[in-house]
């Protein structure tokens, strides 16, 4: 099949909204909706995480990491301890976070080899971004969340997924992996903009995935968007033609950066190997 029918076929399905969309994990669904409900306690939390052994022990791991245990703080082992530690407003996040994972999987070699990586990265833009964040944090007054900024880190790249089940669905020139990554560079914001409102996430959040990626759009203030680009750039990610400097000079201007070198810094690389331990 020629691959210009190919893009067209892609361009007609997010057109008709035909394409097939993932679903939100149900328990990740569970958690959030336990959480938004003022009466939920953290025994209702527990009954609820520990149906999946894999999660809860994700949990338990994250409130142990060296990001979330301050200086001598004894170690956990059991869920509802650790779910205190975390408290209800971060399990929200994290535990959508963790749950994510779940929608990286597929038989087709190809597909599976693409999935993983496309899931390994989104994991180093999410411990990135959040590094990024939490230094700037510690030299700015701004009500930019942590755990927001590792949820938007994780999604930044969301709307991959169905453009790769539509290539493992029709495989032939689809399959290659220029054709792959062309139709993802040009269409998984859009489409990841459809899936986070499919799952009624924020509009914040939903703007944030469908702008990130358009780097003539400058948000106003200090902006999530700026975290992405930031450790998305920094991971060597963006095209060769990419203006890296002029880039790093517009994020030194607006102090997400206070030196060109800063990811190189022990104290940054510790954060960030932490955020990824954490996370993963």
């Amino acid at each position: 099949m020629d691959i210009n029918v190919l893009i067209k076929n892609l361009e007609n399905s997010i057109k008709n909204d035909d394409l097939i969309l993932p679903t939100l994990p149900k328990i990740a669904m569970k958690v959030r909706q336990a959480c938004d409900d003022l009466e939920s306690t953290i025994n209702i939390l527990v009954d609820i995480i520990s149906k999946d052994p894999a999660l809860s022990a994700r949990i338990v791991k994250y409130s142990n990491s060296a990001f979330m245990r301050r200086g001598n703080a004894q170690r956990i082992e059991s869920l509802n301890i650790a779910i205190s530690r975390i408290g209800l407003d971060q399990l929200r996040t994290i535990a959508t976070a963790m749950a994510m994972e779940q929608l990286f999987i597929s038989s087709h070699k190809i597909i599976s080899e693409k999935i993983s990586k496309t899931w390994k990265t989104s994991t180093e833009v999410a411990a990135m971004s959040t590094a990024f964040l939490k230094f700037y944090k510690d030299n700015h007054k701004t009500d930019l969340s942590q755990e927001e900024m590792l949820l938007k880190g994780l999604l930044y790249n969301i709307g991959a997924l169905p453009i790769l089940t539509e290539a493992e669905r029709k495989e032939g020139d689809l399959l290659k992996e220029n054709v792959l990554n062309y139709c993802i560079n040009k269409y998984s914001n859009i489409i990841g903009y459809k899936i986070l409102k499919s799952w009624h996430f924020s509009e914040s959040m939903q703007k944030t995935i469908y702008n990130w990626s358009n780097f003539d759009f400058k948000p106003e203030k200090v902006d999530y968007i700026d975290f992405i680009r930031m450790a998305y750039v920094t991971l060597n990610l963006a095209d060769s033609r990419f203006n890296k400097e002029s880039f790093y000079e517009e994020m030194l201007s607006k102090g997400i950066i206070s030196d060109v070198n800063f990811s190189n810094t022990p104290e940054f690389q510790e954060l960030y190997k932490n955020l990824l331990i954490a996370y993963s």
